[in-house]
């Protein structure tokens, strides 16, 4: 499973978070509570920095590497967005990435 792979599930499970962050499986918040996805095991900064890196356009990645932290919207006609929010390792402990979904119809 890839990084959009994972972005379709937390759209189909209609979760309302993704979080990539080094040292963790990947997880979702799924009704409040953060649940990793099954058959992943804890990513290492390699795995962490392929999926986030392969999100961001050249312009976010050039602000994340001057500001050392960038927010970011990815959008999918028909499914939704996700604005996320890359951390720096300092941040976090860890490094990694978070990201709420949004619909593009309200229920």
């Amino acid at each position: 499973m890839d990084m959009q792979q994972l972005l379709t599930e937390v759209v189909n499970l209609k979760a309302s978070d993704l979080h990539i962050t080094v040292g963790l499986p990947p997880m979702m918040r799924l009704h409040g509570s953060l649940k990793p996805f099954e058959g992943w095991n804890r990513l290492t900064p390699a795995d962490t920095e392929a999926m986030i890196t392969g999100l961001m356009s050249p312009d976010v990645l050039k602000r994340f590497d001057e500001d050392g932290e960038v927010d970011f919207l990815i959008r999918d006609p028909g499914r939704g967005q996700v604005q996320g929010e890359r951390l720096p390792p300092a941040h976090v402990g860890r490094g990694g990435v978070q990201g709420d979904t949004h619909r593009d119809q309200v229920p």
